[in-house]
């Protein structure tokens, strides 16, 4: 911004980075969305100005985002954590490894098997 608050011409002139981000809802669900600008987008939700699921869901809160080098990668992005569900989501956006793997295995058979595997139940 210039002295005055307008943006700069540099500022306009620059390519936003793209995000995904997911928010977590007033009733604990969540909302995945691909945006070029985090601030803005969490305070329109919160304004009752973005989508009409979030609207009835308010406040939101960002709870993980992501950057990405081009608008392609982050939709594609959000279409695949769109299809998680929110048990894969909660270990994503609490960074727990330990949990998103195997959430990660029960959804897709053709996954490795875990090492060492378990022995069957008998």
């Amino acid at each position: 911004m210039d002295s005055v608050g307008a943006p700069s011409l540099v500022a306009a002139l620059v390519p936003q980075m793209p995000f995904v981000c997911i928010l977590r809802c007033s009733d604990g669900t969540f909302r995945v969305r691909h945006t070029d600008n985090l601030a803005a987008g969490i305070v329109a939700h919160n304004d009752g100005t973005g989508s009409a699921y979030v609207a009835v869901r308010r406040p939101v809160e960002l709870v993980h985002s992501e950057s990405h080098t081009s608008l392609e990668s982050a939709v594609a992005r959000e279409r695949q954590l769109k299809r998680w569900n929110a048990e894969k989501k909660e270990a994503l956006v609490s960074d727990d490894v330990a949990r998103l793997m195997p959430a990660c295995r029960r959804a897709n058979p053709l996954a490795p098997p875990e090492w060492p595997p378990r022995k069957a139940a008998q």
